[in-house]
Formats: structure tokens, C-alpha cells, sequence
């Protein structure tokens, strides 16, 4: 994957993109085997691929192809000096919430890192001319997600707390047109120096 240009295909049109972070493969497995033991595997749920389990930082929606570019500057210039830091994932929920769930996530520590880098994106989306994502940023990491409502939802499970150091920042697309979603790195902004806390 090259970090200087858009790593998929180019092509006319647009693309439904978001900025996220992704957890060690470690962290990922382990809270997935963990879910999946205490959930087993119900119609109503869809896991994530391991490799798609992230924590989303900005979502975009659907950005023009030809606006990428220059996004991907702003944020270049807005983060850089960013140094990789800690996270920390807390437990098991559902997200936003048990009332009206959408997905099965780990709960994630908002710390001061973490906020700032999300708040800088969005100051370079804004630089971009794009859209920002008006929702406030509220960290979580997706492990699976809802088909549809459930009328006794389980209880979130107990999953083990895990910290993984963010090293780099990635804007995937979002896509799957007729089945199951995935997400596509476009372009990879590697943090510089040691790990913060």
C-alpha cells in the first residue's frame, strides 16, 4: 500500500468513506471469540470480519472522487507531528444503547489523544470543504451489528478490557452494494515518534 496516493482503483463517481483507527489483530480476535462464545450465532447479528473491526474516528458519507485529494492534504497538513498513543477498550455494550442498539461494541476510553486527533480531522475536513459529521464523537469499536431489532436482547457480554497503541490513522470506503459491508483502505497517515500516553 502506498501512503502518498489513494491505494484503490481510481474510478468516476463517488465513495462512502470514514477516518478510523484499527485495534491489534490480537485485541480484535480476542474480543470477537469472546462475543461469540457468550452469543453464540444468531440470525439477528452480523459479525465483523476480524480485519474489518475498527474504531471510527470521522465518517464522511459519500465524498466525489475527485475531492479525495484534496482531503487527504488537509489532513496530511493537520496532523502531522502526531505521535502514536495508547487506547484503552473498557468492555462489552450495546451501542449507543441497550434501548435502541445498532451494534455490539467495545467501550473506549476517551482519552486526551484520542479526542484531539478526532477533533483535528474534522478541522481538516472542514479545510476540505466537505461535510463534518455533526454527531459528537463518541469512541467505540464495532464487533458486530444488528439485522434488526431484537424484542429480548441479551445482555452485552462480558468482554476483556485490552489497550493497543494507535499508530496510524487510515481513511477506508465503505463498501458491499447487495451483501456484506467492508472496509477498503484508501490511504494510510503514519503517526511519527513514541508511543504517548
Amino acid at each position: 500500500m502506498r501512503d502518498s496516493t489513494i491505494t484503490r482503483a481510481e474510478r468516476d463517481g463517488r465513495r462512502r468513506l470514514f477516518f478510523g483507527l484499527r485495534p491489534s489483530a490480537d485485541c480484535a480476535s480476542s474480543w470477537l471469540q469472546g462475543a461469540r462464545l457468550a452469543l453464540g450465532e444468531p440470525d439477528w447479528l452480523r459479525w465483523q470480519a476480524p480485519a474489518d473491526v475498527h474504531l471510527t474516528i470521522h465518517f464522511l458519507g459519500m465524498v466525489e472522487t475527485a475531492a479525495q485529494a484534496r482531503l487527504i492534504g488537509t489532513v496530511t497538513a493537520e496532523i502531522a507531528g502526531q505521535r502514536p498513543f495508547a487506547i484503552h477498550a473498557e468492555r462489552g455494550l450495546w451501542f449507543p444503547d441497550a434501548l435502541r442498539p445498532v451494534v455490539l461494541a467495545m467501550s473506549v476510553t476517551r482519552g486526551v489523544s484520542l479526542t484531539h486527533l478526532a477533533a483535528r480531522v474534522a478541522n481538516a475536513v472542514r479545510d476540505a470543504s466537505l461535510s463534518s459529521d455533526p454527531r459528537p464523537f463518541q469512541p467505540h469499536i464495532t464487533l458486530a451489528r444488528l439485522r434488526r431489532r431484537h424484542p429480548a436482547l441479551p445482555v452485552a457480554p462480558s468482554l476483556s478490557a485490552g489497550r493497543f497503541s494507535a499508530s496510524e490513522l487510515i481513511l477506508f470506503e465503505s463498501a458491499g452494494a447487495g451483501g456484506p459491508v467492508r472496509y477498503h483502505p484508501c490511504h494510510v497517515f503514519r503517526f511519527t515518534g513514541s508511543v504517548s500516553a
